[in-house]
């Protein structure tokens, strides 16, 4: 059986790896897998013991690191031209930029929260907090930081939900705009 179960699991690695890179390359997002996985296992199999979960890293994981590198060099050498737009921060500033997050991740929780109030798109114009001390700014600071400290408490209790509230932060990761994207708020996202 165990003979069986080895050889069972090098085509169903190359399965996965074949469907990583075509999600990858459908929707940017993919690229979170890696670090879902890492995360994943250091909650459930290694119980974040750094020797373990190095060697997963490079014994489990290694394809889908590969994948990934591979893909951010067809996205930011090969599509390079398309790409030569300079977005720069929301509101013109890295920390209006930095506030607009908040104000977005604060909308992406409510949405998941309270699903109404959909829009296809939201206006760029009007949309900024005006500082640190605005409601639209405190009110996502002290929601993320609840659920942080949730995911904490949680983890030794509820580690499901634990990591299900970090799953959802990792995989908004890349449309946070710490590195500024066009549309920084959507319904997709």
């Amino acid at each position: 059986l165990e003979s069986s179960t080895k050889s069972a699991r090098i085509p169903l690695y190359g399965a996965s790896l074949i469907f990583y890179a075509l999600a990858l390359f459908s929707k940017e997002m993919a690229i979170t897998l890696p670090v879902v996985l890492v995360v994943y296992d250091c909650y459930f199999c290694c119980d974040w013991n750094l020797r373990k979960v190095s060697s997963r890293i490079w014994s489990r994981y290694l394809g889908f690191w590969v994948i990934s590198l591979f893909y951010l060099w067809v996205r930011f050498e090969v599509f390079k031209p398309a790409e030569s737009l300079d977005i720069g921060y929301h509101g013109g500033s890295f920390y209006l930029n930095v506030l607009t997050t908040l104000k977005v991740f604060g909308q992406y929780l409510t949405w998941m929260l309270v699903p109404i109030g959909f829009h296809p798109t939201i206006p760029d114009t009007g949309y900024y907090p005006g500082t640190l001390f605005s409601l639209e700014a405190l009110v996502p600071i002290v929601l993320i930081l609840f659920l942080l400290t949730l995911a904490v408490n949680f983890y030794r209790t509820q580690k499901m939900t634990s990591f299900g509230i970090l799953w959802i932060f990792i995989t908004l990761l890349p449309v946070s705009n710490i590195i500024p994207i066009q549309n920084f708020i959507a319904v997709r996202y």
